[in-house]
């Protein structure tokens, strides 16, 4: 045969990809190296504290070690402090403060810290909007946490312990939550709420205080929502000259006087509590307006004591959940 005759192959020419073609390679591809590029970008970090000292800039901030002999000052909002689980500790004198967020400022977090003899634990001045989380305050002389005139301000699994004054303090304040708090030991009262409004105090617990587990003094349009109050000095759920209060799915035992008691209140809602071995169930002393009841079980010597008449049907609550009205 002759070679000549031989087929042969031909190489082809090989085509440009199209514009089209590489605009569809470079969107499959994107999401990839825009992830690559997120994970190699080097992220913010938290500057490290070892010693007492102020926050004066916005930013995120760590503590590295326990601090002795002096507390921690913020004054600067966007600030979010970070104890690590570390402690603060002082020496009771009068006029200490563990960590101060000293306002007007705004959004601060407080978090993962015990303060520990001072002469109050953790206080927020004029504080717009923050939280303060896992935050345990013991043996201090006055308050464990001193929330003052503060707006938003949200307090969650914080823990007052064997301190002066009342455990959890909020005066003057708007809007603020105290969620699974525990106030327990305190000289005074467990959860203590002064001329504030739109508070809420929810799934707390206070417990061998010498006075309430949780007292409302003055305060408008608040609640006291699914607690456990057992064995305090004085009645479990206090409420002294405020009104529109909401007390309701709580479980109260071994108060003194009472689980429940209203002194010059106006307007409330009391529901859905379990009252067991206080020393009365619902005492009214002094009420502008009989407060509204219904839903509970007192399992107490005394039931009632002072009048009260049962929840409406169609009553409602700012703060009332709508299955909770009967």
């Amino acid at each position: 045969m002759n070679r000549n005759l031989l087929p042969i192959s031909i190489p082809r020419r090989r085509r440009r990809p199209s514009a089209r073609r590489w605009y569809r390679g470079l969107r499959a591809v994107q999401p990839a190296v825009l992830l690559l590029l997120l994970l190699l970008a080097p992220a913010a970090q938290a500057a490290d504290l070892s010693a007492p000292g102020e926050i004066t800039a916005p930013g995120s901030y760590r503590l590295v070690a326990d601090v002795a002999g002096g507390g921690i000052r913020i004054g600067s909002s966007d600030v979010i402090l970070d104890g690590g689980g570390h402690q603060v500790v002082g020496s009771r004198g009068p006029g200490t403060v563990g960590v101060l967020v000293d306002g007007p400022v705004a959004n601060v977090t407080v978090a993962n810290l015990t303060l520990r003899n001072w002469d109050i634990g953790v206080e927020c001045r004029g504080v717009a909007g923050g939280r303060i989380v896992d935050v345990n305050a013991e043996n201090c002389t006055k308050n464990g946490l001193f929330i003052d005139r503060c707006r938003g301000l949200e307090l969650r699994h914080v823990a007052a312990v064997r301190n002066g004054f009342p455990g959890v303090a909020l005066n003057g304040s708007t809007a603020c939550r105290v969620v699974n708090a525990t106030a327990t030991g305190n000289g005074d009262v467990g959860i203590y709420l002064l001329g504030s409004a739109g508070c809420t105090v929810e799934q707390s617990t206070a417990d061998a205080n010498l006075l309430n587990g949780v007292c409302l003094e003055g305060t408008g349009t608040s609640a006291v929502l699914g607690c456990t109050l057992d064995r305090n000095g004085y009645p479990g759920v206090a409420v002294n000259g405020g009104s529109r209060v909401l007390i309701s799915g709580n479980r109260i035992s071994g108060n003194r006087l009472a689980a429940i008691w209203l002194e010059g209140t106006g307007p409330c809602v009391v529901t859905r509590n379990e009252a067991v071995g206080d020393g009365a169930g619902l005492v009214v002393r002094n009420a502008t307006a009989r407060p509204l009841t219904g839903g509970n079980l007192w399992l107490t010597p005394r039931q009632l004591d002072g009048g009260t008449v049962p929840i409406p049907s169609l009553f409602s609550h700012p703060l009332l959940p709508p299955r909770s009205v009967a």
